[in-house]
């Protein structure tokens, strides 16, 4: 089965470069033009990665960045440049790869990732007072206190300089709730402290949250 892939470009000659470099490697590609369209068909379609054209702008409003920066953390990503001079495309995927990345991206990062859709639910920039748990052992000791960068009923982000696994499960007390059970979730994305100019922590998708659920939609 081939990889399916999201291109972020405005129409125009590059946008076809890229359509047509990207199914030569074998991915089915959907097209969008701009950042609202993006969520709505992350929303809709599984995808393995994204490739984004960095001349296209992205500007939106506060709420739509937090979600694009969310984006971008929880999949594969390349950023795309048509070089008009040498009618060749220019791949980044971090600094200092050596190779064909555009090749790379598709039938290595995009192929080992497992396809997924966005949550449904906006976040909100909410601060909640939050222990994190690794194990359901619920060791104080060992838990970490932090606070959430943004919220919402299908997950959350999470400040942290601790280490975590993508695809680990936490389980997360909302010391606003007082003493209703913990949520559970799963690592989508995490960022060490010191390896970029960003803050550091972790993404959530929650697995479930038990009758808290009416609690947290008021406070949101």
């Amino acid at each position: 089965m081939s990889v399916r892939i999201v291109l972020l470009a405005r129409e125009g000659p590059a946008r076809e470069h890229y359509f047509r470099e990207l199914e030569n490697l074998g991915a089915r590609v959907d097209v969008v033009a701009g950042p609202s369209e993006l969520v709505s068909a992350l929303k809709k379609h599984e995808y393995h990665g994204i490739a984004l054209d960095v001349l296209t702008r992205t500007k939106c409003d506060s709420h739509l960045q937090m979600q694009m920066m969310d984006i971008y953390e929880s999949f594969p990503l390349v950023r795309v440049k048509w070089d008009v001079k040498h009618d060749t495309i220019r791949a980044m995927i971090n600094v200092g790869f050596e190779g064909d990345e555009l090749e790379y991206f598709v039938n290595k990062m995009c192929t080992e990732f497992e396809p997924r859709k966005i949550r449904k639910h906006n976040r909100e920039a909410i601060h909640f007072n939050v222990i994190v748990f690794k194990d359901e052992k619920f060791d104080h000791q060992q838990a970490e206190k932090t606070i959430t960068m943004d919220f919402s009923p299908g997950g959350c982000r999470l400040f942290s300089i601790r280490d975590y696994q993508k695809g680990q499960k936490i389980y997360i007390r909302l010391q606003e709730l007082g003493a209703a059970p913990e949520i559970t979730g799963t690592v989508i994305w995490h960022r060490p402290w010191g390896k970029e100019m960003k803050i550091p922590g972790l993404g959530i998708a929650f697995d479930k949250i038990p009758e808290q659920q009416q609690l947290i939609e008021n406070l949101i």
